[in-house]
């Protein structure tokens, strides 16, 4: 991807220290991590769910272990639930966390834990949508 518009014919002078550090902020955001971002937003219903019915990560947690209490010995349930877990906390910064008022840098920094559980566990985003979709 090259860079159009307006900023090919400026002076390099004109490049601002704040355009210097999104472009290295830019730099980390692989195919991969870019995928899951737009998964992010494709399952904002239960993203704004989950806010609203959860307060945070912690919260979340409790909600899981007592989802897998009731779920007793049905191994589907328990599937379903602990994608739910693997998910939601892999992204609960981001779920918990961003608001729309945030700025590019909050929005990078909220995404840190995103970007190790996605590399940790590539498969993340569909789980997410797996939720979604329950």
């Amino acid at each position: 991807m090259g860079i159009g518009g307006r900023f090919k014919s400026q002076a390099i002078n004109s490049v601002s220290d704040n355009l210097l550090k999104a472009g290295e902020l830019l730099k980390d955001i692989n195919p991969s991590r870019r995928s899951c971002l737009t998964t992010f937003t494709e399952c904002f219903d239960l993203v704004t769910w989950l806010r609203e019915s959860i307060k945070d990560e912690q919260e979340l947690k409790v909600f899981v272990d007592l989802a897998m209490i009731s779920a007793g010995e049905d191994d589907m349930e328990i599937d379903r639930i602990s994608c739910m877990h693997t998910s939601c906390l892999g992204f609960g910064s981001l779920i918990f966390g961003y608001r729309t008022d945030h700025g590019f840098e909050e929005l990078m920094r909220l995404c840190q834990p995103v970007w190790q559980a996605v590399d940790t566990n590539p498969s993340i985003q569909e789980k997410l949508v797996s939720c979604f979709e329950i």
